[in-house]
């Protein structure tokens, strides 16, 4: 029993950084708090503004959060692209932002 919860899976849905503490490897661990900064942008912009920047250390994470936030939750603006440092993330970005025909409805909405 103990060897399984060892090597459990990180939360599916995680909404707080002690959630993360616990899953081991720091691949998974910068996957989990990447998902909690993405849910606490889906409650209130300034707390995952405030989570991502004081919780996310790795300067390309905190980019990559910021580019799946403008992708799943809110293209309609450059606020969150201007944050991002990397060039390559950033163009993504930006280019979500300008074609703003990939979030209508009609389309099926934001891409996965």
């Amino acid at each position: 029993m103990w060897l399984s919860l060892l090597f459990a899976c990180a939360p599916e849905n995680p909404t707080s950084a002690d959630e993360c503490s616990w899953v081991l490897g720091d691949g998974a661990q910068k996957d989990c708090m990447a998902q909690v900064a993405i849910n606490t942008f889906r409650v209130s912009p300034s707390e995952g503004i405030a989570f991502t920047e004081a919780e996310i250390d790795d300067a390309l994470q905190r980019d990559f959060v910021y580019l799946q936030v403008t992708m799943q939750i809110d293209a309609s603006t450059n606020k969150y692209c201007d944050r991002i440092n990397d060039p390559v993330f950033k163009e993504r970005c930006t280019t979500r932002v300008q074609r703003p025909h990939l979030n209508r409805a009609e389309s099926g909405g934001p891409r996965k």
